[in-house]
Parts: structure tokens; sequence; C-alpha cells
């Protein structure tokens, strides 16, 4: 199957990086390319590699915020 880079690999990339996953992981996905597919398109696609970058320097923020709001649907359901 040949996979054309497009806006839903690169939203699906983004949002799969800043969980934490690296390219190799998001490639055993289905429906995703072969890692050296992935790894190709962040050499012709400088906004792919930019946009990996970024997600990887938002982890944090991501884990945290996704922490906060585990905790805080906690506390709501106490009281449902």
């Amino acid at each position: 199957m040949k996979h054309t880079f497009c806006y839903f690999y690169l939203e699906k990339i983004c949002i799969l990086t800043l969980q934490g996953m690296t390219l190799k992981k998001i490639s055993c996905l289905a429906g995703m390319p072969p890692v050296g597919v992935l790894y190709s398109w962040t050499k012709r696609y400088p906004v792919l590699k930019k946009a990996i970058n970024m997600m990887k320097n938002h982890r944090e923020c991501y884990k945290v915020e996704t922490e906060f709001h585990s905790k805080l649907n906690f506390i709501k359901s106490c009281y449902l």
C-alpha cells in the first residue's frame, strides 16, 4: 500500500508523538506507514520534522494537563 503524506498523517503523528510514541512505534499501528516512510517524510517535509520536535518539547505539559483532567474528573464523579 502506498502512503501519501497529507494532513491526516501530520495530525495523527503529532498527537501520537505528543503522547510519547516514537516513529517506530507509530509505524506499528494499523493504517500507519512503515517506519522508513515516516523517516523519509521527516526529511522531505520540514513541517513534519518541526511539528514532531514541537510535540516532543511539549510532552511534559501534555502529561501534567492529562493528569490534572483525570483528577478533576474523578473529583467531579464523587459529587454526582
